[in-house]
């Protein structure tokens, strides 16, 4: 969305908001910074100066003359699980198996995405719990990379499961690679290629389904990546006070089995100092 004057424009696309004509091209350079940085454009920002999104769980209201913004939801309060190991894995299970269910109840062809990975195995195999036919899963992989191309776990999981398995390989040296494609639709910068097989993997499911559930968001939700927890522990380090870090980095550069580099790194890129 964006104010021009005494008007707010908005659309679910930002492209959109230049079709109107009243957004102009200007870029923002904090904002790029910030992808050269992240790898992405975190919210509010856009890469366009005066448009911004939505933070994730907000909503947009306008009346009476102005707009604010507010949010919908939120996590839900950490509570203390009650149980043993067994009682909570079952507990989880009955979540997920309930997630699925409610969202095949639709009058429209139904398929998944299926990496082979933990997450949309998981929820394939949910799927086929509550379906009276095979389940349509889908599939992609890249050519020459080796264990990255998951093409074989997802046949596994297809074969095991039972589904009507459907699958396509890219090659990232074709020259017919839709990079321009795959810019249209994603409208600002993402430093990730696994968009490129998400896209086609898409356009796959859409010859054959109208709906397609997916594992995506289910390693941020439960932990599953090792960067999550080490950009959790560099978040906790850098809210430790400036002496408290640096009586560390000392530690650390002088102590028994010591890295000097390492130490004279982390003292120069303190922001206390």
């Amino acid at each position: 969305y964006a104010v021009v004057g005494d008007v707010l424009v908005f659309a679910s696309e930002l492209k959109s908001l230049l079709a109107s004509g009243l957004v102009g091209g200007d870029l923002d350079y904090e904002a790029i910074d910030a992808y050269l940085a992240l790898g992405y454009v975190p919210s509010p920002r856009t890469p366009l100066r005066g448009v911004h999104k939505l933070p994730p769980g907000h909503r947009l209201i306008v009346e009476g003359g102005g707009y604010r913004i507010e949010p919908f939801w939120s996590y839900p309060e950490p509570h203390e699980a009650h149980g043993d190991e067994r009682e909570m894995r079952e507990r989880l299970l009955e979540h997920l198996d309930e997630a699925v269910r409610i969202r095949l109840m639709a009058d429209v062809p139904l398929g998944a995405m299926l990496s082979g990975g933990i997450d949309s195995s998981l929820i394939v195999a949910l799927m086929a719990r509550h379906s009276s036919g095979p389940v349509k899963t889908f599939a992609v992989g890249f050519r020459g990379e080796g264990a990255v191309n998951e093409l074989a776990d997802a046949r596994r999981v297809a074969r095991a499961i039972g589904t009507d398995h459907h699958e396509l390989e890219l090659d990232m040296a074709d020259q017919d690679t839709a990079l321009a494609e795959l810019t249209w639709f994603m409208d600002e910068p993402l430093a990730d290629l696994s968009t490129l097989g998400f896209l086609a993997v898409s356009q796959l499911a859409a010859r054959h389904v109208t709906v397609a559930l997916s594992g995506q968001g289910a390693d941020e939700l439960l932990g599953g990546y090792r960067k999550h927890r080490a950009a959790a522990i560099a978040d906790a380090w850098w809210r430790l006070p400036g002496p408290v870090r640096r009586a560390g980095v000392r530690g650390l550069a002088h102590g028994p089995g010591s890295m000097p580099q390492l130490g004279r790194t982390l003292r120069t890129t303190d922001p206390a100092d």
